[in-house]
């Protein structure tokens, strides 16, 4: 699970960077994935910071179409 989740933090990292050079006036645009403790989260935590990842997702297809 660790590894999945290094995984998961070191290419949330690169689809940031790649949307700092995009588009550097759209901020908001970057996710901080690294801020989640998944392991020390409730179950309904957990759940909440794993919706905000998939919007976060959605949004990045939107803006990528």
């Amino acid at each position: 699970m660790k590894s999945k989740w290094e995984n998961i933090c070191r290419l949330t990292e690169e689809v940031n960077g790649k949307l700092k050079a995009a588009y550097p006036e759209y901020k908001d645009l970057v996710f901080d994935i690294t801020s989640i403790d998944l392991p020390s989260n409730t179950t309904k935590i957990a759940l909440q910071n794993l919706t905000l990842i998939q919007m976060h997702l959605n949004l990045l297809k939107l803006i990528a179409a």
